[in-house]
C-alpha cells in the first residue's frame, strides 16, 4: 500500500455575494489569499498545494507569487465543487486513498497545526472519509451572524446539518 498523497487546493474567486473581491483585499499590505497562501505552504507534509480559480485576476496575482493556480468554472457555487474540479484537472495523480484538502481562501490565520489537526484523523483511520474544521461558538454576536456556519453533529462528531443562519431557527409564517 502506498502512502496517502496530501493535496491542497484553496478555492478563490472574486464574485462572492458577501464580499465582491474578497481574495484581494488588503491585510497588512498583502492580499487576504497570500496570507492564506503562505500560511498553508508552512504546512510540510503537502504532496502538492494550488490555488482553485475561476477568476483572471487571481490567476495573474497567483503568477505574479510563483503560486500555482488551477483554472476552474464559474458555475460553481460552493468551494468543495471548485475544490472536486481542481483535484479532477490538477495533472497530479490523486489516487481515492489520497487526501484532498479545502483551505478557505477566507482564512488567513490558519496554520499548519490546525491543517494537521484536520488531516491527522485521515491518516490514522482509513474508515475515515471527511472532516471538518469546527468550533463552539460562544458569543452571541457570532451566533446571530449569517457570514458564520453553523453546524449540528452527534456525539461521535459526525455532522448532522450545517446552517449560516442560527440553530435552531425559528421560521416567521405569515398569511398572504
Amino acid at each position: 500500500m502506498k502512502n496517502k498523497g496530501i493535496f491542497g487546493f484553496i478555492p478563490a474567486r472574486m464574485a462572492a455575494s458577501r464580499f465582491p473581491g474578497k481574495p484581494l483585499h488588503n491585510i497588512l499590505g498583502k492580499p487576504m489569499l497570500e496570507h492564506c497562501f503562505e500560511r498553508a505552504k508552512l504546512y510540510q507534509s503537502w504532496s502538492h498545494l494550488a490555488i482553485a480559480t475561476c477568476d483572471e485576476k487571481i490567476k495573474h496575482f497567483a503568477n505574479l507569487k510563483n503560486y500555482e493556480v488551477i483554472m476552474t468554472s464559474k458555475l460553481h457555487t460552493r468551494a468543495l465543487d471548485r475544490v472536486a474540479e481542481a483535484a479532477h484537472i490538477c495533472g497530479q495523480a490523486i489516487d481515492e486513498e489520497d487526501i484532498v484538502v479545502c483551505v478557505q481562501g477566507d482564512e488567513p490565520l490558519l496554520g499548519p497545526d490546525i491543517i494537521e489537526m484536520i488531516v491527522e484523523p485521515l491518516l490514522a483511520d482509513d474508515s475515515v472519509s471527511g472532516t471538518l474544521l469546527a468550533v463552539p461558538i460562544i458569543d452571541e454576536e457570532i451566533f446571530l451572524n449569517p457570514d458564520t456556519v453553523k453546524l449540528v453533529h452527534n456525539k461521535s462528531g459526525d455532522v448532522l446539518y450545517t446552517s449560516r443562519s442560527p440553530i435552531p431557527y425559528a421560521y416567521s409564517f405569515t398569511e398572504s
